[in-house]
């Protein structure tokens, strides 16, 4: 009996460790063949609900020619199916194809767990990030669903190929996801997988100690501002697992000034500086905030060069 090409896509959905090989032998040419939801055999394979199976089949299909950059109707790929479930095994076996074929293309996937996917450069490397960074249809790449359902063995290897920018809208989708038994992935320990797996997701809140000298607490610059900032950080985040608190920085170099500020206010900061220097007992200097109001105060600040309200 003659058999098609969706028998494959069925036997891979059934988990079917018996048919599976057989049928490879007979379609190896019709592996990307998808059905009308534009799902492959490899993509169901990275999909399925059992990791070991998930990963056997995805080698399998890969050995005999499956192409992992296939997506199906919403734009997911077999990488962004394999970190919905959860499948690191799978994500690994994916990368480690992918690395080998960009350095030899004659040769396909040969299972090696010593393979150190963390160190790959080159063309194999931008070739494992060109698969990792691909967007579906919601403009999500395997490593947002991974954050969503926090898949922290996904996360933690797909951070190595991934662009460390994730939308907010992903992160508020963590912990309103659903997993594979029908629970909701609690959010508080969403987040905290999330954040641990990639500590560059934190947000770095940075201050200087001199901030806290300005001693008018109705001025816009009162220290106060710096209490109640971290005040609604700590009542809305979590303290060490979603952001952190420093005064430890070096000081900002000119680039970095040009980012926030005019070149004129930047020059005309310069010289306030000389001239306070030049009239004080270096021993006794104190830090003097160059606020607008300091600045109308100085006999020979420019108007013009004013710090912008």
């Amino acid at each position: 009996m003659s058999s098609s090409p969706s028998q494959l896509l069925s036997a891979v959905r059934a988990a079917n460790e018996t048919l599976v090989p057989s049928l490879l032998e007979q379609h190896a040419l019709l592996l990307n063949v998808c059905d009308s939801h534009g799902v492959s055999p490899l993509i169901a394979a990275a999909g399925l609900s059992n990791p070991e199976l998930s990963q056997k089949f995805t080698a399998l299909l890969l050995q005999a020619g499956a192409d992992d950059s296939l997506c199906d109707n919403s734009g997911r790929t077999a990488w962004h199916w394999a970190a919905i479930a959860g499948h690191a095994s799978t994500v690994a076996t994916l990368a480690s194809f992918r690395a080998r074929k960009a350095v030899q293309p004659q040769v396909l996937l040969a299972q090696d767990p010593d393979c150190s996917l963390e160190n790959l450069t080159g063309p194999a490397l931008q070739c494992v990030k060109a698969a990792c960074e691909q967007i579906d249809k919601s403009m999500r790449t395997a490593f947002h669903w991974a954050c969503i359902f926090g898949r922290e063995a996904c996360l933690k290897l797909l951070k190595f190929f991934s662009h460390p920018f994730v939308p907010s809208d992903v992160l508020a989708g963590v912990g309103h996801a659903t997993l594979d038994d029908g629970r909701p992935c609690e959010e508080r320990q969403g987040r905290k997988i999330v954040f641990s797996a990639v500590p560059n997701l934190r947000t770095l809140v940075l201050h200087h100690p001199d901030c806290k000298r300005h001693g008018d607490v109705t001025h816009q610059e009162s220290p106060r501002r710096l209490d109640d900032i971290q005040r609604e950080l700590k009542r809305t985040l979590h303290e060490n697992e979603e952001f952190c608190v420093t005064t430890d920085f070096g000081k900002a170099n000119y680039r970095h000034l040009t980012l926030v500020h005019s070149e004129d206010y930047i020059r005309t900061v310069g010289a306030l500086n000389g001239l306070i220097k030049n009239v004080q007992d270096e021993e006794a200097a104190v830090s003097v905030p160059f606020t607008p109001y300091i600045q109308k105060k100085c006999e020979r600040c420019v108007p013009d060069n004013q710090k912008p309200r």
